[in-house]
């Protein structure tokens, strides 16, 4: 990955006059009420990035490994547990909740110009923990895994997974749908029964069809 202009000269310095900071934004816990990131930076003072705040918290990271064998490049990132920040969401259910398989979104800058960023994107594979630390290990998302292509575009049929952040629709005791067919009336009757459950009326405004667009 190249570096931004300038950053060459700087990183050649023996006495640097700015430091660079990592600062990590990590999803905790997502479901259709809860988008859940902790951000989180080496530095020693709070960074903040297109309008995100990365706070100071200790860790430290291994270098990428990269090597000639086809293997994916990754990296180890250890975060401290004396405060337990993280370690009620490892606790939690693996499944498409957690942190597990979400992309954990790394951005080198450098202190005194936050607004250049280099962005590193990387898949959360694992995570092990104990009193001191909790170390995640993170590799770079297989693109080959990655299912092209990754959008459809129907003018009637909904394409978000119901109950999702997407949909908006929430599925709890009180739902009177636990399911959907994905057309515009039932996205109607949906935005219906979260105004009788005294909740924001999002449907039909979040329906995942195109309905405006032609067909041939």
């Amino acid at each position: 990955m190249p570096l931004p202009s300038g950053w060459d000269v700087k990183i050649q310095k023996v006495h640097g006059a700015s430091a660079f900071a990592w600062c990590w934004l990590i999803p905790l816990h997502v479901d259709a009420t809860l988008n859940l990131n902790v951000a989180l930076t080496d530095y020693s003072a709070p960074v903040t990035i297109a309008g995100i705040k990365y706070y100071p918290y200790p860790m430290k990271q291994s270098a990428i490994e990269d090597d000639g064998d086809g293997n994916l490049p990754q990296l180890s990132l250890q975060l401290s547990n004396s405060h337990r920040l993280l370690a009620p969401y490892l606790e939690s259910p693996g499944d498409e909740r957690g942190m597990f398989g979400r992309v954990a979104e790394g951005r080198l800058v450098a202190a005194d110009s936050p607004g250049v960023v280099v962005l590193y994107k990387f898949e959360i594979q694992s995570a092990t923990l104990d009193d001191n630390m909790v170390s995640l290990r993170l590799e770079q998302r297989n693109l080959l895994s990655i299912n092209k292509p990754q959008d459809r575009f129907s003018t009637s049929r909904c394409r978000h997974k119901f109950g999702s952040t997407e949909c908006g629709y929430i599925i709890n005791a009180f739902a009177a749908f636990t399911d959907c067919l994905k057309d515009k009336v039932s996205c109607v009757a949906r935005g219906a029964d979260m105004a009788a459950r005294n909740l924001p009326v999002l449907q039909p405004g979040t329906f995942g069809g195109f309905l405006g667009m032609p067909t041939q």
